[in-house]
């Protein structure tokens, strides 16, 4: 079960329902950035796609496409092996890819203090769903 699907089945035309609204109704209670709501947007153009049509058997099986839940990984590779094939109109990622990758470079600064036992690196990072920073710390010996 895929609990972190950023839509609802009514907005990209799922064929079943998903077994989890987690991440929808998570969603509901955030504040979004422009970037990060700039960045769903062009997701659910893709998320459209894939469940625009039905993927050979082959490729259902490679990818275990037999739910209406699939997960990111899936329908980017699923898209992926469509645009490798002729049977479909192509997709096109580079807008989806370019909001995502600046929004990307701009929300992770890393700040490095070294110690005389360890380098520690306090990483603020935006989440790409919400506006609220996240401090991740990290160790290295």
């Amino acid at each position: 079960m895929n609990h972190f699907i950023p839509y609802s089945e009514e907005e990209i035309g799922a064929p079943d329902r998903f077994k989890s609204d987690f991440m929808v109704q998570y969603l509901k209670k955030k504040k979004l950035s422009k970037e990060a709501q700039a960045v769903l947007n062009e997701g659910r153009l893709l998320w459209k796609a894939y469940f625009s049509a039905t993927d050979n058997y082959r490729v259902r099986e490679e990818l275990k496409l037999n739910r209406a839940d699939v997960g990111w990984y899936q329908i980017r590779n699923a898209l992926k092996k469509r645009n490798e094939s002729d049977n479909y109109p192509p997709i096109d990622f580079s807008k989806f890819e370019g909001i995502y990758f600046a929004g990307l470079a701009e929300m992770i600064l890393i700040i490095s203090s070294p110690s005389s036992e360890k380098n520690k690196l306090a990483t603020t990072q935006m989440s790409p769903f919400c506006v609220e920073p996240m401090v991740i710390h990290l160790s290295s010996k």
